[in-house]
């Protein structure tokens, strides 16, 4: 079995999880063409199989960190049935791209269960090759998404988010889906034929951080993963192409970690985070890889930062993210009112409470905090991945998952008055609410009650939670449940 596959986490996969010749490749793309089908034929045969490691096998890796990601997901689909099929087919490419080329390609997979049962998905990726003239070797291979992909000379462009980036000669850029990021907008652009990479998140500021303070946050957060690591000191940074009129409100750091050699050979690893906060946004650039290989290509790595432009200059203390969170979660408020206007949600927080937008993996999610330290969250998920609709199966089994991640457990008996099994509302929409008991092995209070209620329609499962820290506080969490209403 290859590194990638079993045993010890490899170090770049934990940098890739924390934030993922030349005269041949000015061939025509035909001459490409046969060569890279029999290759994607070959990886199709070795995933049938379940041979990862020899899937693996056919990579001479640029990127260690990616192809050892690869190989996790291909773990994952393959011990998830006894048979499967896999079809690969080319969408675009190869474009040549320094000196590789770059294939996007589509995979048409079944898994195929014990009882027969078929579960069917489409999967796009963007493969790297080398080529001789004769046979195409894998070099990279990197998950794709629905979101499209700038080509190699354009620049990745986000109004909402009011950045843009890329259109560097060698880099290409691989969009990240929002809800895998955890961030209003993510990306991660590849140094095609070299160990570099930098991931791009677009995040909501934290009021008050300094852009030092968050760099050393972010630092110290995957200095923790590897004992070995150390960290810089912070620095001040702005992007180039603002250093020389930095608009009003702009701040930014930067701090390196570096992380020694495993073995005797090789100069060791190094991530550097960039962190920029603009109009109550976070940019956050971690530029991840070979620290020989970074040094080698540090004129890239300029021409990259160097293409990050803020696009409006005009912005508020918090235009800018209020703007990008109305476009991607289609929530904003008014005063202690919450309205979605995507999905047709209203609620009334508590009356004084300071409400407060949040960045998650869910459709939507805003938190409602009080003084003494009571919080109300509100939260929307759409139907988990390979569910065309919510049922109440599904819901339970969510349910199921936060109380045991979270060490919660239903108060016994259920208050009466509330319904702790599935009913219709007035509205028709099917709704139950449970009472649990926080049992924090860290606080040194007694247990406090925590209201879950949950509303469900076949798109949408929202999810109201809440607990006071107080009884006044608790009333009021639970004459605020009373207001949480969605549109038919």
């Amino acid at each position: 079995m290859s590194e990638h596959g079993q045993g010890k986490t490899p170090r770049k996969t934990i940098v890739a999880l924390f934030m993922a010749s030349a005269c041949a490749i000015a061939l025509p793309a035909q001459q490409h063409a046969s060569p890279v089908h029999a290759l994607l034929q070959a990886l199709d045969e070795r995933f049938v199989k379940g041979d990862v490691a020899g899937y693996l096998a056919r990579f001479a890796p640029d990127n260690d960190g990616a192809v050892a990601m690869l190989g996790r997901r291909l773990e994952r689909q393959i011990r998830a049935s006894r048979r499967r099929e896999r079809a690969t087919r080319i969408l675009a490419g190869p474009t040549p791209i320094g000196d590789r080329a770059l294939v996007h390609v589509r995979r048409d997979i079944s898994l195929i269960s014990g009882s027969g049962e078929v579960r069917r998905w489409v999967e796009d990726s963007y493969l790297v090759i080398r080529h001789d003239g004769t046979q195409a070797t894998p070099t990279m291979s990197v998950e794709a998404t629905s979101v499209t992909a700038p080509a190699p000379a354009e620049r990745l462009r986000c109004g909402p988010c009011n950045y843009q980036i890329g259109g560097v000669d060698s880099f290409f850029c691989v969009p990240t889906r929002r809800e895998e990021a955890l961030a209003l907008g993510a990306a991660s652009f590849y140094l095609a034929g070299a160990d570099v990479a930098c991931d791009l998140h677009v995040q909501l500021a934290a009021s008050g951080e300094p852009a030092r303070a968050a760099a050393l946050r972010f630092a110290d957060a995957l200095a923790r993963l590897e004992p070995t690591a150390s960290t810089g000191l912070a620095t001040d940074w702005l992007p180039p192409a603002h250093v020389e009129v930095p608009p009003a409100g702009i701040d930014g750091a930067r701090v390196v970690v570096e992380l020694p050699r495993e073995n005797a050979a090789g100069s060791g690893d190094r991530a550097a985070f960039h962190v920029v906060t603009y109009g109550g946004l976070q940019y956050v650039m971690m530029t991840r890889g070979d620290a020989d290989a970074l040094d080698a290509h540090r004129l890239d790595l300029d021409a990259l930062y160097r293409s990050f432009e803020l696009l409006d200059l005009d912005r508020g203390p918090k235009a800018a993210a209020t703007a990008a969170i109305y476009h991607y979660l289609g929530g904003r408020f008014d005063d202690d009112r919450y309205e979605n206007h995507r999905y047709g949600v209203t609620f009334v927080g508590p009356t004084g409470w300071e409400p407060q937008h949040c960045v998650s993996g869910a459709a939507f999610r805003a938190r409602w905090s009080s003084r003494d330290g009571s919080r109300v969250w509100l939260t929307g998920y759409t139907p988990p991945s390979g569910h065309r609709a919510w049922t109440e199966q599904a819901a339970d089994r969510w349910l199921l998952h936060l109380l045991q991640d979270k060490g919660l457990e239903p108060v016994e008996p259920q208050p009466a008055d509330l319904p702790s099994t599935w009913r219709r509302d007035s509205a028709g929409d099917r709704e139950r609410t449970i009472v649990l008991l926080d049992r924090d092995p860290d606080s040194l209070t007694a247990p406090r009650r925590r209201l879950v209620h949950l509303q469900l329609r076949a798109d949408l499962l929202l999810i109201l939670d809440g607990y006071g820290a107080a009884p006044s506080s608790e009333q009021a969490v639970l004459t605020a449940k009373a207001s949480l209403r969605r549109a038919h």
